[in-house]
């Protein structure tokens, strides 16, 4: 199943968001960390925060944490 511990997405456009979060998320080892660089940024990266924040919403086993204005890390809890 090839675990992930780290994933850092450094992308700005909906669709690699997207494919990327997909991927990684069910791979990511609980401790595992996701780093997206781009959240935040406004205005380009708009689609990439809102698909984000929806992406997590519901997810009861992801810590997040928001360090400034851009920028998010996301934990899968234990």
């Amino acid at each position: 199943t090839n675990p992930i511990s780290f994933g850092y997405l450094a992308s700005d456009t909906l669709e690699s968001c997207e494919t990327l979060l997909n991927f990684m998320w069910p791979k990511l080892n609980p401790g595992g960390i996701i780093s997206i660089c781009d959240y935040g940024s406004y205005p380009n990266c708009l689609p990439l925060t809102v698909y984000t924040d929806n992406f997590f919403k519901d997810k009861k086993d992801a810590f997040i944490y928001y360090p400034d204005n851009v920028g998010i890390f996301i934990m899968k809890k234990f």
